[in-house]
């Protein structure tokens, strides 16, 4: 992959990132050239005016290379005013050699009120800059932008907020935020190849009736996306990504994904909405994927992290919370996957009954690999793989009890491209340390949040019948859509009677960040005691012999995992009281799942002597 690499010296705080305070100078609509000569190699900005001057030179052949370009004050383009003025992108044309190919350096200061239409002729890419060749462009904020675009014109450029059409190029530490309508869009870059983005997030809403709809980058092909933040709800018709709409031959990792995505058609993903050819490694969402499908001829595909994926390598990948509801393929992790290999990763998030094939990872996968993979039994309810076709591996279906232990259960530490190990901590589900050791501060309290569970016992999310609980860990708050059905009270969740079948869902809150849950509370459900089953487990730690006491409850099976999530021990029991024997153990933390019939719950032992 040739990529242009340059190092930089960056401050980057994502959604928190502040610019430079100072008054925006407004922009009147013409340009200024007069700043540029052609033997100095750097050139400083401080007006709008000079801005539109950069573009005015680009589009008539100067590239820029080998120059650098320093924005020094914020910018307000003036696309709010009561009559509002419309941007010229900094190059439009790749193939005329119209593109900005040199170092743009914002300087962390904003340029507001962008607004992009679609033009005439041969204007192809839309964005602040609409085409970019072996240029970096880094640290640069924009803050509200409009699109007035035509979805019928004779050619469909690269539309971008910042870049239409980045080839060769690197995009690093810009920040992003709107709110928005348009066709084919995305909150970076409408179209990458060869390139990297990095370090950059996007927050706000993008909507529009296209055919590709990203929060990050449209289309993505040879490339790297990473160290990304998409914060955001995302609408469009097919191929809609919190990080990109469609990738292929690319490299997409340490990406975080917040909010939501909702497809007409087909093709929808917390991560990608359509991959092929890539490696993606260490990425997570906290995010739902709904889809209403409108046509009798295409099949929704819609995953927690990737719609369609085909021929691509995932590793160390995951998603809690959110729902996934409406579509023909509908899994955790991906829709349908086609001889993919997925490994290292886990899901924890609602799938609606409603579908063809569904599953808590998978709807649909064909000829692919699984290994090392993870679903929660009390969030996901439905089988790993809706239909495993020609595949290798299965999933591994535990309960949240057995992935909160802070103790491995099978996942591997990645000595991949891009290393990492998972991090385990008493009471929340795995974090990967490139998360949980992030400079960002907002990368963490994502992370975080992200792997705080609830804890159901007995019970799926789709059938709740009675109280459970919440976790409390590191300070989150809680709150329910509806507290009359159920009310939060601590670490209960207190679950009322009711007459009809309802969903509920409850938001949990870290530092301004948010994560669903949902629920759907059956007709005549009862307050009952959280967690009524008291099993004494003694001695605790144990030498040769552990005893297991349920009370009056009859155990019907235990089950003896070590910490790596490896089965050691199976024994059927049909009493109330029994015991079992360790002394071929080693020392150490071991697991045992205990079985009733209508019940299952796991505790932490210790083997000593």
């Amino acid at each position: 992959m040739k990529i242009l690499y340059v190092i930089l010296i960056l401050f980057f705080s994502f959604n928190n990132f502040i610019g430079n305070a100072q008054t925006s100078d407004l922009w009147d609509g013409t340009s200024d050239t007069t700043w540029y000569n052609s033997t100095d190699t750097v050139f400083q900005l401080t007006t709008a005016k000079q801005l539109a001057g950069l573009a005015v030179m680009v589009n008539n052949g100067n590239t820029f290379q080998g120059k650098t370009i320093e924005l020094m004050n914020n910018i307000d383009l003036g696309g709010a005013l009561d009559t509002p003025l419309y941007w010229m992108p900094i190059g439009y044309n790749y193939a005329n050699n119209c593109c900005f190919s040199g170092f743009f350096d914002g300087n962390s200061f904003t340029v507001e009120n962008l607004h992009l239409q679609d033009l005439v002729g041969d204007t192809l890419n839309v964005g602040l800059f609409g085409c970019s060749n072996r240029a970096v462009i880094s640290n640069i904020i924009i803050n509200n932008a409009f699109f007035s675009l035509n979805q019928d014109s004779k050619y469909i450029p690269s539309r971008g907020i910042l870049v239409g059409n980045c080839s060769y190029s690197q995009i690093v530490n810009c920040h992003i935020k709107a709110i928005m309508n348009c066709y084919d869009c995305a909150g970076i870059a409408g179209q990458i190849s060869y390139s990297s983005i990095s370090y950059c997030s996007f927050n706000g809403k993008i909507e529009g009736d296209g055919n590709g709809i990203a929060g990050i980058a449209g289309t993505v092909r040879n490339s790297i996306v990473n160290n990304c933040m998409s914060h955001a709800i995302i609408k469009g018709n097919k191929f809609v990504g919190g990080i990109a709409a469609i990738s292929s031959y690319s490299n997409i990792f340490n990406n975080v994904v917040m909010g939501a995505c909702e497809v007409s058609y087909t093709y929808s993903g917390g991560i990608i909405g359509c991959s092929y050819y890539d490696t993606i490694e260490n990425n997570f969402a906290i995010t739902s994927q709904i889809g209403y499908g409108v046509s009798e001829i295409e099949l929704l595909s819609i995953g927690g992290l990737f719609g369609d994926i085909s021929n691509s390598n995932i590793n160390n990948c995951y998603i809690i919370g959110g729902v996934i509801k409406y579509p023909s393929y509908t899994g955790g992790i991906a829709g349908f996957g086609q001889t993919i290999k997925m490994e290292n990763s886990y899901a924890a998030t609602y799938i609606n009954e409603e579908g063809e094939l569904r599953g808590s990872i998978a709807g649909l996968l064909d000829g692919s690999t699984i290994q090392n993979v993870f679903m929660d039994n009390n969030i996901g309810a439905f089988d790993g793989v809706g239909n495993n076709y020609m595949g290798n591996g299965q999933v591994a279906d535990l309960f949240t009890d057995e992935m909160t232990t802070g103790n491995s259960f099978g996942l591997q530490d990645s000595v991949g491209f891009y290393p990492t190990q998972w991090v385990y901590e008493e009471g929340l589900y795995p974090q990967l340390d490139v998360f949980v050791n992030h400079p960002d501060t907002v990368f963490r309290h994502a992370s975080l949040l992200s792997v705080i569970p609830v804890f159901l016992g007995d019970q799926t999310a789709n059938q709740v019948t009675s109280d459970f609980k919440v976790s409390r860990l590191h300070g989150v708050s809680w709150s329910s859509s509806a507290e009359d059905i159920i009310r939060i009270e601590g670490e209960n969740a207190i679950v009322t009677p009711i007459n009809q079948d309802t969903m509920v869902v409850l938001t949990v809150t870290l530092k301004d960040l948010q994560k669903e849950f949902y629920f759907k509370v059956l007709k005549g459900s009862s307050i009952k005691e959280v967690n009524p089953q008291h099993i004494s487990i003694y001695p605790n730690p144990a030498n040769t012999i552990l005893y297991i006491d349920n009370g009056d409850i009859a155990m019907q099976e235990l089950l003896l995992y070590d910490v790596s999530g490896r089965l050691l021990k199976r024994v059927s029991v049909h009493v109330n009281t029994t015991s079992l024997d360790v002394s071929d153990l080693q020392n150490g933390i071991y697991l045992i799942k205990i079985t009733t019939r209508d019940a299952a719950f796991v505790r932490k032992i210790q083997v000593v002597r």
